[in-house]
């Protein structure tokens, strides 16, 4: 579901260019494998490229503007629209606020919208309350309290 609208989004931004593709297991393998790399970046870690690279193509729109178009077809076209993103977030310093959710069952993927670019929960409400909760329950069973007891139990 999540990769139809992807496509749905990615085919309304580039003007209605590409078609939709229904992935057989060989491509979600490469499409998952895109996702990890893409996490590994996003954890400062070095990534090896894998073969075969992506590739896109600088388009002139009618309005003058220069943009980078993803280029192949089918999951070829979906993974040289991602690494154009990380391209041009990372060329307009965009990169260092994309952060991934440190509530590890969660781990989804943020724009770290703070002032000081110190987020680090993708929803503060769902992931930092959780999170915040099971530190607080393993405090007070290191602590041996219960709360409102004040009292080793």
């Amino acid at each position: 579901d999540w990769l139809i609208a992807e496509q749905d989004r990615l085919t309304a931004e580039t003007g209605g260019e590409g078609e939709l593709f229904d992935p057989t297991e060989a491509d979600l393998v490469d499409l998952r494998a895109l996702r990890r790399e893409v996490s590994a970046l996003l954890h400062g870690e070095v990534v090896a490229p894998r073969e075969p690279t992506v590739s896109a193509s600088l388009v002139i729109t009618p309005g003058g503007d220069v943009r980078l178009a993803p280029a192949g077809t089918g999951p070829q076209r979906f993974s040289s629209a991602i690494w154009a993103e990380v391209f041009l977030a990372q060329q307009n310093d965009s990169w260092r606020r994309l952060k991934l959710c440190r509530n590890a069952p969660c781990s989804s993927a943020f724009y770290d919208r703070s002032k000081n670019n110190s987020g680090v929960w993708h929803d503060v409400k769902v992931c930092g309350n959780a999170v915040n909760l099971r530190a607080s329950r393993a405090r007070r069973r290191a602590g041996g309290t219960l709360p409102g007891e004040g009292q080793p139990r």
